[in-house]
């Protein structure tokens, strides 16, 4: 995540004794295990016995590099995206479907692409380099976005859900003050969204 890229330096700055040892996935976390002491993941764990803290909300928007949009076209409608390139996380199916709102309700379509990847940096890289639309949480395409790198697509049609970015850590483990430090700090950095700031 591009947004804990650039904070962990102020993190380490404020906490010089503290050692971080990251571990970057996309698949699914029920719950730390004895090998982490906190995980950090956009959606609340399911059926999860951790201790979960709210850091806020993120939202996935549509995009795609000025690029493939100049080569191929803008969508104009959702029907559209049947006749683009989509590219979605393979660890993540449900991201497959995007939902959008029309007049009738929520409309859920299944989208197609000839590249996938099981990360979300990967099919970010991906649409930078204008191989396709993608639908990813603004979290990560908010600073693409604002530098141009990318261009919402659909905006008024997508079903922009608030969707919690969440520190997790076991409730059988006390909570020592290194992860408390953590999580406030993620907290206080991200509970306003910078990255939505133009």
């Amino acid at each position: 995540m591009h947004e804990l890229t650039h904070a962990i330096p102020r993190f380490l700055e404020q906490h010089p004794g503290i050692t971080l040892d990251l571990t970057i996935s996309d698949e699914p976390v029920a719950a730390p295990d004895d090998k982490a002491d906190l995980a950090i993941q956009i959606g609340t764990p399911a059926e999860s016995t951790a201790v979960v803290r709210h850091i806020c909300n993120v939202t996935r928007l549509i995009c795609a590099a000025p690029a493939y949009l100049a080569k191929f076209g803008t969508p104009h409608t959702p029907d559209d995206l049947h006749r683009h390139n989509c590219l979605w996380i393979t660890s993540l199916p449900a991201l497959r479907r995007w939902s959008f709102d029309t007049d009738e309700g929520i409309r859920v379509v299944h989208i197609e692409g000839n590249v996938i990847a099981n990360n979300a940096e990967m099919v970010l890289q991906l649409a930078l380099a204008g191989v396709g639309i993608t639908r990813l949480a603004d979290v990560i395409v908010g600073e693409p976005i604002h530098r141009g790198l990318l261009v919402p697509v659909l905006a008024d049609w997508n079903h922009a859900e608030a969707v919690p970015l969440v520190a997790s850590y076991p409730s059988s483990r006390n909570l020592s003050s290194k992860v408390r430090a953590m999580v406030d700090f993620l907290v206080a950095e991200f509970s306003h969204a910078p990255w939505r700031q133009s």
